[in-house]
């Protein structure tokens, strides 16, 4: 079981994610924290929710699941990504691939586990964030203000979105849409609309015509640069032949791309206000890679990629 707590306007709400445990469900008994009171402390007093009252079987929650349609298309199917927002949870759940089956959605539940459908899609969505300037969460091809109002990016309903990043040169009204098979998306939060600006396939010199199957997953805007990773891995990686995975970079307008590294990475993130550090995180067939972008003189050296290996837990997936 897993607990998500988050603070929205006023008070804190508290909702269960429940997924496949050993455990028990402390009694069925969740505590919550005490509520915020005006002057910006918090009651002496806490709250709990009685989930005996739900069906559910060592934490799995039916009334809480996501699906696809059976047929006639058959696809696998999965939770993209979730976000607390306006006394909600929400979240997008994903096929495979665009038009690969039906019946996945854009869902929202609330403070008493009550599911909603906002939306229905056929493609594949991993992407959220907060966008901080418009108020807005960002959450697949859709965007909910504080008020639970709901907009959409028509132009990447058919695009599996893996990663989104804030923009470079106007983060106040744009962000970064990054699609799994490669294209780069600049979309203006408040007129909703989107216009391609990379293919990265190309841009990064990824080799599909020997076999490698580009696999974006995660972007990141920070020091001046948007850094995007692929984790694409085939049997010709490992045996050294060539090489689909990238860590790359870009800094805006009137500059090209550069290729950091030429191996799986699957997670780009960083945090401005603790030292301006990116953080990547790839393998290759020798050991796990994390690599370090400082961009605070305070932290470590500024200006240069530093990178850490790892042991990895399992060779399995070399194999």
């Amino acid at each position: 079981m897993a607990l998500v707590r988050w603070r929205a306007s006023a008070a804190p709400l508290y909702l269960l994610i429940l997924c496949c445990t050993t455990g028990t469900l402390l009694g069925d008994v969740v505590t919550m924290a005490p509520p915020a009171t005006p002057g910006g402390g918090s009651s002496s007093k806490s709250m709990s929710m009685d989930i005996s009252m739900f069906l559910h079987s060592g934490g799995i929650f039916p009334s809480l699941t996501a699906t696809a349609a059976s047929g006639p298309k058959r696809s696998e199917c999965g939770i993209g990504a979730l976000m607390p927002w306006a006394d909600h949870l929400y979240m997008v759940s994903y096929l495979s691939v665009p038009n690969a089956g039906s019946g996945t959605g854009f869902y929202a539940i609330d403070k008493d586990l009550n599911m909603t459908t906002i939306a229905t899609h056929n493609s594949t969505y991993a992407n959220r964030m907060l966008h901080p300037h418009s108020n807005q969460i960002i959450i697949g091809a859709w965007a909910v203000d504080m008020e639970g109002k709901v907009k959409t990016f028509t132009d990447l309903l058919s695009v599996r979105v893996g990663g989104m990043a804030l923009h470079l040169t106007d983060p106040e009204n744009k962000v970064y849409m990054l699609g799994m098979d490669g294209p780069l998306w600049e979309c203006d939060v408040y007129t909703m609309k989107c216009t391609q600006l990379f293919d990265l396939v190309k841009e990064l010199h990824i080799p599909v015509s020997s076999g490698e199957q580009q696999h974006f997953k995660a972007a990141h805007t920070m020091d001046g640069r948007l850094v995007v990773a692929s984790n694409t891995e085939e049997e010709s990686d490992f045996l050294g032949k060539t090489h689909g995975g990238r860590l790359a970079e870009w800094k805006g307008p009137g500059t090209n791309w550069t290729i950091i590294s030429s191996t799986a990475f699957v997670e780009v993130a960083g945090r401005g206000n603790f030292g301006k550090v990116i953080y990547a995180l790839g393998w290759d067939e020798k050991s796990l890679i994390l690599k370090t972008f400082v961009g605070d003189a305070k932290v470590g050296p500024v200006g240069q990629w530093q990178t850490y290996r790892l042991p990895k837990a399992s060779h399995a997936y070399d194999h």
